[in-house]
């Protein structure tokens, strides 16, 4: 998760899609917080990642939440 972060937050930055930014969110809370998200992230977490496997244009951001979604014990 580190060497998505280093090597895709840049981009992120630049990004104006509030459900790209929110994965960047998430995986920067991630790294930040050694996995450790509070009941209300891990919820919203979950939420975002219900819609994603759902959505066809999220093929690039689904293995990254998938990421976080391992990292802090929701799967």
């Amino acid at each position: 998760m580190r060497f998505w972060h280093r090597r895709h937050l840049p981009l992120l930055a630049s990004s104006t899609d509030p459900v790209v930014l929110e994965v960047g969110g998430y995986v920067s809370e991630c790294l930040d917080s050694g996995a450790v998200l509070t009941t209300e992230r891990r919820e919203l977490l979950g939420a975002r990642l219900s819609e994603l496997e759902h959505d066809p244009r999220s093929r690039d951001l689904l293995p990254v939440i998938r990421h976080v979604e391992v990292a802090t014990g929701l799967r």
